[in-house]
């Protein structure tokens, strides 16, 4: 399929989406949220994954069939008849499917991610201490999984793209697994992997092709039994500072674009500066 113009499309096939090939001549090469966060760190390494995608990892096979199960859609799923990866045939077979793009599992990896979807869609849930009901058959219950949008940005030009793991008519919703989902552990994950600028990204998206803002919603699921399940929202500074950052990842992004030009780290000695924690002493 071809992405004609900006707009909402509910049916693009994961391979399409992520290899972003299929856009007309027009609208270019589009800018995801994790592409910008690449692109944050160092724009050389975004250009360069651009064609060399990072291979899958075992959490993120089991992260992809849990969403497979949570939203009744997804990818090519594989279950190997094993229950471990101790089989070289069964490696073999693994690796060679991964690079095909195929999320592959043995059979207790498939069962782990069972049990997590269940516990997401029987997590009963609270909005301000009024009971909303389970995850289930509230939030999920309504509207389309696996979204994706295309937008252009207003003050760059650039196109966007924004892959959407559930939009519900009142909310934008975006599943993540975790081995702590306790707002402390979670807060911290949210820094280092930069979800707040996917927030504001796909906020921004809907508002842009739909003219609505809708609030949006973290669901995070312990990976360890008993798969633990929280729901997260952010402030309104953190997802102003999410459209900060998406706002300066987009003028690099333009600039690179236009000159053909994608620098990696400074090529000057640097001297590094310890971040806070790691210079506090303990005191006896």
């Amino acid at each position: 399929m071809t992405i004609a113009e900006p707009g909402i499309y509910p049916d693009v096939p994961e391979a399409i989406y992520h290899a972003d090939t299929d856009l007309a001549p027009e609208l270019g090469h589009s800018l995801s949220a994790s592409g910008a966060k690449t692109l944050l760190r160092n724009p050389a390494r975004f250009q360069w994954e651009r064609s060399n995608p990072r291979p899958s990892t075992d959490s993120m096979d089991l992260g992809s069939v849990a969403h497979h199960l949570i939203l009744k859609r997804g990818g090519d799923l594989l279950i190997v008849d094993a229950y471990d990866w101790k089989s070289p045939a069964n490696q073999k077979l693994r690796k060679e499917q991964r690079a095909k793009g195929v999320v592959v599992v043995h059979r207790g990896e498939f069962l782990l991610a069972v049990r997590m979807a269940r516990a997401v869609l029987q997590h009963v849930w609270s909005i301000d201490g009024e009971i909303v009901g389970t995850l289930g058959e509230t939030l999920f219950s309504k509207g389309e999984p696996e979204v994706s949008l295309y937008w252009i940005d207003e003050d760059t030009g650039v196109t966007c793209r924004g892959r959407i793991d559930w939009i519900h008519p009142r909310a934008i919703v975006d599943v993540k697994t975790a081995r702590d989902a306790s707002p402390q552990a979670f807060a911290k994950a949210c820094a280092d992997y930069g979800y707040r600028e996917s927030a504001a990204h796909y906020t921004k998206g809907v508002r842009v092709l739909k003219g609505e803002e809708l609030p949006f919603y973290l669901i995070v699921v312990e990976s360890a039994a008993p798969h633990f399940v929280a729901v997260y929202r952010f402030t309104e500074s953190d997802l102003a500072y999410g459209e900060e950052r998406m706002a300066e990842a987009l003028a690099t992004y333009a600039a690179c674009e236009s000159s053909g030009e994608w620098p990696g780290y400074p090529i000057d000695v640097q001297t590094l500066e310890m971040p806070r924690w790691a210079s506090a002493r303990k005191e006896f």
